[in-house]
């Protein structure tokens, strides 16, 4: 390109109109998105079937290589994957800043079970663009179609 040139907006003569501005980002890939790490520390009831405890979704958000905000810009939410569907436990779980994880906690009341087949689902908000992590057993069902009709359903009551 030789007939480009360049002059930095402090050293330019004349201001720049709307459409005169020029942004260049630069990064390996697009998007980084994806949950890191899933954790679920939990205890035994005893003389019940059920657990106590919680769920720990680690996600990573960037655009362009840089990070998100992820408290006002990324939501996450905790299912139970079933053969019939997708049972929600918390659809908005809280983020933990200084830790940079999203957590959830759940009581004997919820009736969950140590092997229950777990999903943290992060979208970020206003949109459909998705990921998913996946805890449990091998043979825990897996149909993405689910997780897309459980964002379109969060996205419906934002």
């Amino acid at each position: 390109m030789t007939d480009c040139d360049m002059d930095k907006y402090e050293d330019s003569k004349v201001p720049c109109f709307d459409g005169q501005q020029l942004a260049v980002n630069c990064a390996d890939e697009a998007w980084s998105f994806k949950v890191t790490n899933m954790l679920s520390p939990t205890k035994p009831i005893r003389g019940s079937l059920y657990v106590k405890g919680g769920v720990l979704c680690m996600v990573q958000a960037q655009k362009n290589g840089i990070n998100l905000d992820m408290k006002s810009q990324v939501q996450v939410g905790l299912v139970i994957r079933r053969q019939d569907g997708l049972d929600e436990i918390d659809n908005n779980m809280k983020y933990k800043r200084r830790k940079n994880v999203y957590v959830t906690k759940f009581r004997p009341a919820d009736e969950i079970k140590a092997d229950d087949c777990f999903a943290c689902i992060a979208y970020l908000r206003g949109t459909k663009f998705y990921t998913v992590a996946k805890l449990g057993p091998k043979d825990c069902p897996d149909d993405n179609t689910q997780y897309e009709k459980w964002v379109e359903e969060q996205l419906q009551g934002e």
